[in-house]
């Protein structure tokens, strides 16, 4: 019964204790960077993810461009569709060897922008 007694009030007594997360402290001038915008917690390289980042105090926004056949600037980390994140404008699924066909800078920006690279979350950070 006493056993029971104690073990009972070291279970109160440390559900009562608060813990506080203390922010991370960095040196002066250290550069914050989000990779991919804030990979793994928003879509990569996309609009919501470079705002998520800077709204978590990233200062400098990370990204890779590639340019389209008709010489637009779009923002890819890969020079084609990525099978794990990309949906087609019909809705599918891409497999690998159907991404990897799908080379950017062989295709008109209008085509590229039918393409979603959000709507799948990324299996690495699900």
């Amino acid at each position: 019964m006493k056993g029971q007694l104690a073990l009972a009030v070291i279970t109160a007594a440390l559900l009562s204790c608060s813990a506080q997360k203390k922010a991370a402290s960095f040196p002066k001038g250290f550069d914050k960077q989000g990779h991919r915008g804030s990979r793994g917690l928003m879509p990569e390289n996309t609009i919501p993810a470079m705002r998520k980042a800077i709204d978590l105090g990233v200062t400098t926004l990370e990204m890779d461009l590639g340019i389209s056949a008709d010489k637009q600037v779009v923002v890819s980390h890969d020079p084609h569709f990525h099978e794990n994140i990309t949906t087609t404008p019909e809705g599918k699924t891409l497999t690998k060897g159907e991404a990897g066909k799908r080379l950017l800078y062989t295709m008109p920006y209008d085509s590229i922008k039918k393409y979603d690279v959000g709507l799948k979350p990324h299996p690495d950070f699900t």
